[in-house]
């Protein structure tokens, strides 16, 4: 038979999404207990190796990552050789697994949101901390910057969304309170004060914090959204939902005080399984699209306008786990596209750039994708000791932050010269 269907506003289906997020809360100290226990053993196996004792076996039968890759392991999976990024630096603030990251769109600064309830902001320049006020009451599932980086937008399995005033250290305003758990965040790329917000009640709400009695607006899809994107211009934004859906909507009538109206949606494509992560790139007159969905693919849409979007590839390789892994775009003039190992001769004119798209995966791996390659195939590019449940690259330079069940963020750089110069 045909894939069933839920009628909006099922009561059941409600109650068995919010309780799933329990059990994800309560999992979450399970993971960050496993977590400590892979870093201990890691420990002590490198301890062993340094005394002459090989240890890969027994990391193996413990489903642990070997100290060391063994030879030709991309070549036995038929894998391309890695990209050239290595990683830069390691952050491990947080006690329980990190579920988001991002950059500011200043590029200075770093984000991350954790099972362990609190919301970490690191400076990139100085690599320290910046502490923020314990706010949340549960898992941070998802942070999304203000275009002036001076803001940041939380949102939790709490039901809240907190705004921060991220040099102070604390909420800009009463934290903002919706009707079911909070899964997804995105700032409005034009308008400083504005976010939009997904909740496990099928609303989708735009928040201004210049109206502080409440949300903007309210629309409500017919099933539970897990993620956003803006175009550039903040006049439309995508959703991917548990049906498998990518939907755009019309996001009008902007100019403050009036009301925000979200127009209805057009459903774009769809199919068997959740669409997890959108990702929405504008990039020479036309838009990119990448949407990850539960049945571990990874679908590439492109199109002169939201409304004409047609399929160019459809990636495999990486593993959801229904886990929700996202992923990231990125095209920089300062990365180098070349095969690991040969230089480009001086005086020859400069390639295009790359473009490129990560994801995490289920299998602890981060993966990299150059879509400007004639055959586009996603590339191992490091690893974590557990799930990597995203990946966010710096605005301007090619650096990536991988965010993981392990509880620490790594960042990874461009493997040329200058090209961690903003670290």
């Amino acid at each position: 038979g045909g894939r069933a269907t839920r009628p909006a506003g099922n009561p059941f289906w409600k109650a068995i999404t919010e309780s799933c997020g329990v059990l994800r809360e309560e999992s979450s100290h399970l993971e960050a207990e496993n977590a400590r226990l892979r870093k201990a053993v890691h420990a002590l196996a490198q301890l062993a190796e340094e005394g002459g004792v090989r240890c890969d076996d027994i990391l193996k039968r413990h489903d642990l990552e070997p100290l060391r890759a063994p030879p030709k392991a991309d070549a036995a999976r038929g894998l391309p050789a890695p990209t050239p990024f290595s990683l830069y630096t390691e952050v491990a603030q947080h006690e329980a697994a990190v579920y988001c990251a991002e950059f500011s769109p200043a590029g200075t600064l770093l984000a991350s949101g954790s099972f362990d309830r609190t919301v970490a902001v690191w400076d990139m320049e100085a690599l320290q901390h910046r502490e923020l006020a314990p706010l949340h009451t549960s898992s941070v599932l998802d942070v999304a910057w203000a275009n002036d980086s001076r803001q940041l937008l939380s949102a939790g399995l709490d039901a809240a969304a907190v705004l921060w005033d991220v040099e102070q250290g604390v909420a800009c305003a009463t934290p903002f309170h919706g009707k079911g758990m909070l899964l997804a965040a995105r700032a409005h790329p034009a308008l400083h004060n504005v976010f939009l917000v997904s909740d496990s009640r099928e609303h989708i709400v735009a928040l201004d914090r210049r109206q502080p009695r409440g949300p903007a607006a309210v629309a409500l899809n017919d099933s539970v959204v897990y993620s956003i994107a803006t175009d550039s211009t903040g006049a439309h934004f995508l959703t991917g939902d548990q049906l498998g859906r990518l939907r755009v909507w019309d996001f009008r009538q902007l100019e403050a005080p009036l009301p925000l109206d979200v127009g209805p949606p057009l459903t774009l494509a769809g199919g068997d399984a959740a669409l997890r992560c959108v990702q929405l790139l504008d990039i020479d007159g036309r838009h990119l699209v990448a949407a990850g969905c539960a049945d571990d693919s990874l679908s590439l849409y492109s199109g002169s306008s939201l409304l004409s979007l047609g399929l160019e590839h459809r990636l495999k390789g990486f593993t959801d786990g229904n886990f929700g892994v996202r992923c990231a775009f990125h095209v920089s003039r300062r990365h180098v596209r070349a095969v690991p190992g040969t230089e480009t001769p001086e005086g020859d004119a400069p390639s295009a750039p790359p473009l490129l798209l990560a994801t995490g995966s289920a299998d602890r791996h981060v993966y990299v994708c150059d879509l400007h390659a004639p055959q586009p195939t996603l590339q191992r590019v490091g690893s974590h000791l557990d799930v990597v449940y995203g990946v966010a690259f710096h605005p301007t330079e090619p650096i990536l932050a991988s965010y993981s069940a392990d509880s620490t963020v790594k960042v990874w750089a461009a493997n040329k010269p200058g090209a961690a110069d903003c670290l």
